[in-house]
């Protein structure tokens, strides 16, 4: 870890809290995939399949910047690097599972290792609908989220298309498509 980010978090005391039992993630679920803030005032969201819950996002950092994702067999750190892109790493492991380019107007390309490349794109004028495409531009997962009378974004359905259940990578995705969802907000200015 960077020795001044490990400042920063000590000063403060913006670690991570552990997460919470979930339940084992099933890209087959035909369920109601959602996003939804666990508590009012922190960076912190659960994502629920049908209730159950699968998936962790926690925001912590100087700036809240960074953010682990955690699903019930795996951990992730998501650290932004310089100039405005991402890297995803395994917890205790140094070796990337993905790094998300930056690109011009709201979008990019996330690499992975021996995979091929993905686009993140914006659908919506208002920077509430994000999709994560084939580069052959076909849809994999669509984002949309909703706020509750505030600028504070509450939810996020998560919707997938049937090639994006065969993916190996899926829960990772979807959570670092969430963190940019959240990061371009953050950008343009609202809160979270």
């Amino acid at each position: 870890m960077n020795p001044i980010v490990a400042v920063i978090e000590a000063l403060s005391g913006s670690r991570p809290e552990p997460p919470s039992p979930l339940a084992p993630f099933d890209p087959a679920s035909r369920g109601t995939w959602t996003w939804r803030k666990s508590a009012r005032f922190r960076p912190h969201w659960r994502m629920d399949v049908d209730g159950a819950p699968v998936a962790d996002l926690r925001l912590f950092g100087f700036l809240r910047q960074n953010a682990v994702a955690s699903t019930a067999d795996a951990t992730w750190r998501l650290r932004r690097t310089f100039p405005l892109d991402v890297l995803v790493v395994p917890e205790g492991d140094a070796a990337p599972l993905a790094r998300y380019r930056a690109g011009w107007f709201a979008g990019g390309r996330i690499e992975r290792p021996g995979a091929e490349t993905l686009l993140w794109r914006r659908d919506h004028l208002w920077f509430t609908h994000w999709s994560l495409l084939t580069p052959e531009q076909l849809p994999l997962v669509h984002l949309r989220y909703h706020r509750a009378f505030s600028a504070t974004v509450r939810r996020c359905d998560v919707e997938l298309e049937d090639a994006a259940r065969r993916l190996p990578d899926l829960a990772l995705l979807i959570a670092l498509g969430w963190y940019l969802a959240l990061r371009s907000r953050r950008q343009s200015h609202a809160r979270i």
